[in-house]
């Protein structure tokens, strides 16, 4: 999959992109398994509506735990 324009996905959209490729493929990974190609220039158009992938006003969803660690081998 081939995603053109990049600058112009807000985060809404990439993580739709995302869940909506992990049920039509039937797989839990990343998009679904598939290979995506992101192309353009991050900061040359903003979205419309909502937050644009490079921005500092981002809110993380989820913290990491122990057990998402990786961890380190001795």
């Amino acid at each position: 999959m081939i995603d053109d324009e990049i600058s112009m996905v807000c985060c809404t959209m990439l993580v739709t992109m995302h869940l909506t490729s992990q049920k039509l493929q039937s797989n839990i990974l990343q998009f679904g398994g598939l290979n995506i190609m992101f192309m353009g220039y991050f900061v040359q158009f903003s979205p419309i509506i909502d937050t644009p992938l490079l921005s500092t006003n981002i809110q993380p969803t989820f913290t990491f735990t122990n057990s998402t660690k990786k961890k380190s081998h001795r």
